[in-house]
């Protein structure tokens, strides 16, 4: 029996070890992201770093209504303004009733001048601004069908200004805009069939930055059963290189009308579609492949944020906890990764092959793996603030924005 029991207690310490390697055993703690800075600022939605400044707007969901642009100057940690984007209006109860459409500021900008969506009692714009918050210039949009809530993200490439609403694509020069002295005119706008349901006709622009080439995807909707999806390439000048007719299905499949979603680089283009389907086309608009686009199979959402990188589709969706990477050559999902909390609704940053996302806790991802690196705790209102991950190459510093502005230290 004493035998029995030696052999017993010489086997106990390689049963322990064995257990550490498994689940039940002792689990190594994952590495933190090491946080630089935070700023206390006020509850705060719609982010974007243009330069030396971090910008983002005042959320308050008050009877009169004011929206205020805040621009924070990160050389000198502090904030350099504070700015109207909506100016007092017969128009305000609209923004409080309205509030869940109230789509986030998007700032762009070069060389101190920034460009940012505008409303007043005369209708939607964009103003001009210089690093200061002088206003340079309001411009406003021309047709009268378009509305505050139908101006999407403002884009720039080279001096070519892209300003989308739900029926046109408005191309402004950006060295018109920074002048004082001018009344800026669109060089050349494109018109979209203007549908009375609602939706965006217009669902998104992309600019394919290698290949200079400007891609739009809009629908069509002739009777309930017969709705198109568009795909449109232009050069800068606002020329038409080819259209492609990329969806035709029912007015009940929603291709379209539900936010169908566009995202363009080094030539390959991926086309979302809100039944959880995407395509790839090639610059000719030729179709590469058609697949699923879900991140796991627990029901349709529609893609929020994507990006093309390395060989690799990062995808954000709508409606789900997960984060998914997809092979660019046949579409096939590479890795998935949920945490079972919030989603993933807004911008995440690739810096060295680390992808970093946020949904009050800020993840570093393996970009080829989807394995967690890292992970910190950032707090609540951080998955209110939308979370929104930037990436400040200047400074080498992640950057998050809601009721505080945090910076933290990317991990390599």
């Amino acid at each position: 029996m004493q035998k029995l029991i030696n052999s017993i207690l010489v086997l106990i310490p390689f049963i322990l070890s064995s257990c550490s390697n498994t689940e039940v055993g002792i689990i190594s703690k994952i590495p933190t992201v090491e946080k630089l800075w935070e700023y206390d600022s006020v509850n705060a939605l719609g982010f974007s770093l243009v330069g030396n400044t971090v910008f983002s707007q005042e959320f308050a969901k008050t009877g009169n209504y004011t929206g205020k642009l805040l621009g924070y100057d990160l050389i000198n940690q502090k904030f350099n303004f504070r700015i109207p984007y909506t100016e007092s209006t017969d128009k305000q109860d609209v923004l409080f009733r309205r509030g869940s459409d109230y789509v986030s500021q998007d700032v762009v900008g070069k060389n101190g001048v920034q460009i940012s969506r505008y409303l007043d009692g005369k209708g939607p714009a964009i103003q001009v601004f210089g690093n200061d918050g002088r206003i340079i210039k309001i411009v406003r949009q021309i047709d009268a069908d378009d509305d505050y809530f139908g101006l999407q993200k403002i884009q720039i490439v080279d001096d070519l200004v892209l300003v989308a609403t739900k029926y046109h694509l408005y191309a402004y020069s950006f060295s018109d805009l920074k002048d004082s002295s001018t009344v800026s005119n669109p060089i050349w706008i494109k018109d979209y069939v203007y549908v009375r349901d609602g939706f965006y006709n217009l669902s998104a622009v992309s600019i394919d930055d290698v290949k200079e080439i400007i891609y739009t995807l809009s629908y069509d909707v002739r009777d309930k059963s017969n709705e198109h999806l568009y795909l449109k390439a232009f050069q800068k000048d606002g020329t038409e290189i080819w259209a492609k007719d990329v969806y035709k299905g029912g007015y009940k499949d929603a291709s379209g009308r539900h936010g169908a979603r566009l995202t363009a680089k080094d030539g390959t283009i991926i086309v979302f579609r809100s039944e959880s389907t995407m395509a790839s086309f090639d610059s000719q608009g030729n179709k590469i492949w058609d697949t699923s686009s879900l991140c796991q199979e627990n029901g349709a959402y529609q893609a929020e944020y994507a990006e093309i990188n390395g060989g690799t589709i990062f995808l954000s969706p709508g409606g789900s906890s997960a984060l998914c990477a997809f092979n660019l050559k046949d579409g096939s999902r590479k890795w998935t990764f949920d945490p079972k909390g919030a989603g993933f609704i807004n911008k995440f940053s690739i810096v060295n092959n680390v992808l970093y996302a946020c949904n009050s806790v800020l993840y570093a991802l393996d970009t080829e793996t989807g394995k967690v690196l890292a992970q910190t705790g950032v707090g609540a209102s951080a998955e209110l603030g939308g979370g929104t991950v930037l990436y400040d190459a200047p400074r080498n510093q992640l950057l998050i924005w809601a009721d505080k502005l945090w910076a933290y230290r990317p991990i390599k």
